[in-house]
């Protein structure tokens, strides 16, 4: 109760993410079973929303291509090409009405990301030292990085983590939010297979 208390108190958006990225493993699991290309555009739309919500959303694209890529048989690359175009461009057009805003009030569409790109030393919108020390603190939360924390993560996240204790994750796991999501949609249809939901949460989880 208190995890949830807490929640309410804060500007997360993981869980829109993560709520466009059921939608999108939905739909993409109805393409890989009926090849329906309406399936397809649909997954790429509701994608394109997750990353709209934020940038790191984006990983569900990648585990959709990947997931593609990597589906049988290996020599039909013209198909697998034509629908890769597919997903990207159409999570391209949903995203372009949040680029567009961002290009008009900032003068970068991907802010607050590749200012330097977008902008001269000193005339930058967002302030770089102010960036740099949240991409820090970013980096300063978690149990660590290395093979054995990985292992242990699950321990760690259910039996080490604290509200407000940084030192951990206090509860800011938001990846584990599409993961939990994800399985949850398996579990709820049982006409979806669920090693597709798998490999798109571990694909997700991976590149997060």
């Amino acid at each position: 109760e208190g995890a949830v208390r807490y929640t309410r108190q804060v500007p997360y958006n993981d869980l829109a993410a993560a709520f466009f990225a059921v939608l999108a493993a939905a739909a993409f699991d109805g393409w890989r079973r009926t090849n329906a290309p309406a399936s397809l555009r649909m997954a790429a739309v509701f994608a394109g929303a997750g990353v709209s919500v934020r940038y790191t959303a984006g990983l569900m694209l990648l585990a959709m291509l990947a997931f593609l890529w990597l589906r049988r048989p290996w020599g039909a690359w013209r198909g697998r090409l034509a629908a890769s175009a597919t997903l990207a461009g159409i999570v391209a057009l949903t995203l372009s009405p949040w680029l567009a805003r961002n290009l008009v009030f900032t003068g970068n569409p991907a802010a607050p990301a590749a200012q330097p790109l977008f902008h001269a030393p000193g005339t930058e919108y967002f302030s770089p030292v102010a960036l740099a020390q949240s991409v820090a603190f970013a980096r300063s939360v978690g149990f660590g990085r290395g093979l054995d924390d990985l292992v242990l993560l699950p321990v760690n996240i259910t039996l080490r983590a604290r509200i407000g204790d940084y030192s951990g994750f206090g509860f800011r796991v938001g990846v584990l939010y599409v993961v939990g999501a994800i399985a949850f949609l398996c579990c709820a249809r049982r006409d979806s297979p669920g090693a597709t939901a798998l490999a798109l949460a571990g694909l997700s989880t991976l590149f997060w």
